[in-house]
């Protein structure tokens, strides 16, 4: 093992542990100032990073790239409760968040509580998520509207194969300088 992979190794786990995260996989990193729940699950050689804000319930499948700020918020505001004003409302019951393997989501992206972002999808950078997104779809815009596909029908069963397999450990791409 060389020394960059040693080091690579204690990042994470002390990524881990300042945030408390049991369920977070031991190659995956979670760059710091973020709040995140200590109920994340991350699979493997995933990232969150810096700013983001990931609240309970959330799964993320492995490989998955989150850019910087990613929000994860709302839909737990009752809004239809006349005569009594929102902020007194109590909250809706929130759903589990479900980000799939192989997903890049861009900087400063808007996930809204309780959607399914399916495996191998691009959320381009600023985009607010309101809807489930099917796999590999490439989203854009406010709101998030598809633009795109990642492969066609016999690409996309070819890299689910890869994506159900074992665990695959390889390069990060490097920094941009």
């Amino acid at each position: 093992m060389t020394l960059r992979s040693r080091l690579r190794q204690l990042r994470n786990r002390l990524s881990r542990w300042r945030y408390r995260t049991p369920d977070v996989h031991p190659s995956s990193y979670l760059v710091g100032g973020s709040s995140i729940s200590r109920d994340l699950k991350l699979g493997a050689q995933g990232i969150i990073s810096r700013g983001s804000m990931i609240p309970p319930r959330v799964e993320i499948g492995r490989y998955a790239m989150m850019g910087p700020e990613l929000l994860i918020v709302g839909g737990d505001h009752r809004i239809d409760l006349a005569g009594v004003p929102m902020i007194f409302s109590d909250r809706a019951a929130a759903g589990t968040t479900r980000i799939g393997d192989d997903v890049w989501i861009g900087a400063r992206v808007i996930v809204m509580r309780g959607i399914t972002i399916g495996q191998g999808a691009v959320i381009g950078a600023g985009a607010v998520v309101t809807r489930d997104v099917e796999p590999y779809a490439i989203m854009a815009g406010v709101p998030a509207r598809k633009i795109g596909s990642r492969f066609g029908a016999q690409a996309a069963s070819r890299h689910d194969m890869v994506l159900r397999g074992p665990d695959l450990a390889g390069s990060f791409c490097a920094a941009l300088t």
